[in-house]
């Protein structure tokens, strides 16, 4: 917290009190602030991660589930 100058002639009651109201201010300020554009960032990184990887293993991944499936009905 910063004071002016012609606040430093402030008692302690009047300085505890724009202490308060100083982080008041700052903690509704933060309450007010958006972060929808860092979630959407976000979601979109954990995106791209998830094309991704399904882009390199879908190939693998459904032949090996082809095959187990394959030997599951054959065992019947």
């Amino acid at each position: 917290m910063a004071l002016n100058p012609e606040e430093l002639d402030l008692d302690t009651a009047a300085m505890q009190a724009k202490y308060e109201q100083t982080v008041r201010e700052q903690q509704s300020q933060l309450e007010k602030e958006d972060l929808s554009d860092m979630v959407a960032e976000h979601a979109a990184k954990q995106q791209k991660v998830v094309s991704a990887f399904w882009r390199e293993n879908a190939a693998p991944v459904s032949i090996i589930l082809l095959c187990k499936m394959s030997v599951f009905l054959l065992s019947y």
